[in-house]
């Protein structure tokens, strides 16, 4: 790629926008599945769970609410779409391989792949052009696809989702931690030098 065709600051920026959004987003639909599961390894389990895996455990948890209003159902199927839509944009966007073309604002993205196995595998590439603008354009609409999935948790499942459980080596290194911290206390209080 010769300089004319590297993308702009400003196109740069945008990919970043629509990153730090999704992962906010995919944040807000792990705290709400855990809500809707409403125990406490509820967080070990949807760990490492990508958007999609999430969405998907999402409406299904939801379908074994029947106290939920239809409108409820209504308004997860939409989230749900939203969040398919949004996931495979967001996934083009990040993971192409991006040059600035001559029209200004304009970035063709690439994102190839090999279908099948290795040994005789089809490669095929997906092509899109995309401008600042675009990316501008998909970062709010993932705004507000989060605000929905946390007002939805706010209107069905109000209050904190269960706390996070710490690991056992996680725990200990932070109690050994805290102990330290007040043995010096201890030793200030009486007058003495902490260790």
């Amino acid at each position: 790629m010769n300089k004319s065709e590297t993308p702009t600051r400003r196109f740069y920026a945008g990919v970043g926008e629509v990153s730090n959004e999704f992962a906010l987003l995919e944040e807000e639909l792990r705290d709400l599945v855990v809500r809707v599961v409403d125990a406490p390894l509820a967080h070990v389990l949807m760990s490492g769970i990508n958007t999609r895996g999430l969405a998907d455990h999402f409406r299904r948890v939801v379908g074994y609410h029947h106290e939920l209003p239809d409108s409820a159902i209504e308004r997860m199927d939409a989230i749900y779409k939203a969040i398919q839509r949004i996931s495979d944009m967001r996934n083009f966007v990040v993971h192409a391989s991006w040059v600035k073309l001559t029209e200004p604002g304009e970035h063709l993205g690439t994102q190839s792949r090999y279908a099948g196995t290795r040994d005789g595998a089809d490669w095929y590439a997906k092509q899109s052009v995309w401008t600042p603008t675009d990316l501008a354009d998909l970062a709010a609409f993932i705004v507000q696809v989060r605000e929905a999935v946390a007002a939805f948790a706010l209107d069905y499942f109000p209050g904190a989702p269960p706390e996070t459980p710490w690991r056992r080596e996680a725990w200990k290194r932070f109690s050994d931690a805290w102990q330290g911290i007040f043995d010096d206390a201890e030793a200030l209080v009486a007058g003495e030098r902490p260790s």
